[in-house]
């Protein structure tokens, strides 16, 4: 796949919630349509496969593929959701969503179905390497769309790239092989981390953020500063908290600062590192002097697991 010509165009985005019961019967549509679960769920038929979706789960249909949406019992359907072409030409704003067979389709509106240009598998439904971090994009798509200030479109094909990205990065196989990425992308991630050590930071995150495959990043950022992604990140962490403990602040004040979730977490990090409780540091080393840690924690500093595909 030629990922050179690529330019979505946004046709329709929403959030929407379908209560039960219903039904949207046997239809195709012309575009691509991007849905997110937010909630509740729905049983999906297509290629002759039934699925039943749950929250978390993302749903990629493709044009001129028939499919239906059934309620399950007792339970709505919060689906956020996008229809869009890959590619913008002079028929992307005469397009319309469809809700017809394509045997119910006039010869003029046959002409309207756009061709599928992705030349891999992508499941019918999937569940994101980081739910949380492909609904944040989708739903600033929706918004976006929702607004339409001054120069969206460039906005939205901006944020559709990233989604499109989340996507294809992980099931184009033959992109899977890992170029040298840019040193200056590797100085970028480095800084953002210098800057948002407070902040939830996983390998995920940063991917989708930058639009590097998490593995190649791992691999580049350990090549070009001899230590991985989590590793330095805790290290920033770690010596701003003995920065702030050499001083007055109170210790529910510095764990609050640093972004964790408790005190619990934090003593518990702090000791993995050094070997030694925040208070007892705090007692030894009261004059300002830092100790070096004795080794860093390969997991994600938040309490809350990484996403999983």
């Amino acid at each position: 796949m030629d990922y050179n010509i690529l330019s979505p165009y946004v046709r329709f985005a929403l959030y929407s919630v379908i209560e039960p019961p219903f039904t949207v019967g046997w239809r195709i549509i012309f575009d691509y349509e991007l849905i997110f679960v937010d909630g509740g769920g729905c049983r999906l038929t297509i290629n002759g496969k039934e699925y039943l979706c749950k929250k978390g789960d993302v749903i990629f249909i493709k044009p001129n593929v028939e499919h239906r949406f059934d309620s399950l019992p007792g339970s709505s359907f919060i689906q956020p959701h996008v229809h869009f072409d890959l590619c913008t030409d002079n028929k992307s704003e005469s397009v319309y969503i469809c809700y017809k067979t394509y045997s119910e389709l006039t010869e003029r509106e046959r002409e309207l179905v756009r061709k599928d240009i992705i030349d891999f598998d992508i499941p019918t439904v999937f569940t994101p390497e980081s739910p949380s971090y492909f609904r944040a994009q989708l739903l600033e798509v929706i918004e976006l769309f929702k607004r339409r200030e001054p120069f969206y479109q460039l906005l939205t094909k901006q944020k559709m790239l990233g989604l499109l990205y989340l996507v294809f990065s992980h099931f184009d196989k033959s992109k899977k092989t890992c170029g040298a990425a840019p040193s200056l992308d590797m100085l970028n991630i480095k800084s953002y981390i210098d800057g948002n050590y407070t902040q939830r930071i996983t390998l995920n995150h940063l991917a989708g953020r930058f639009y590097i495959n998490k593995y190649c990043l791992e691999a580049e950022f350990k090549k070009q500063f001899g230590i991985t992604v989590i590793k330095y990140l805790n290290s920033v962490r770690f010596e701003k908290a003995c920065a702030m403990l050499t001083g007055d602040m109170s210790i529910s004040e510095i764990y609050e600062a640093l972004g964790f979730d408790n005190i619990y977490s934090f003593s518990r990090f702090f000791k993995n590192m050094c070997g030694s409780s925040p208070t007892a540091y705090r007692k030894t080393h009261g004059s300002g002097a830092i100790v070096k840690a004795k080794g860093f924690d390969d997991e994600p500093i938040s309490a809350e697991a990484d996403d999983t595909i």
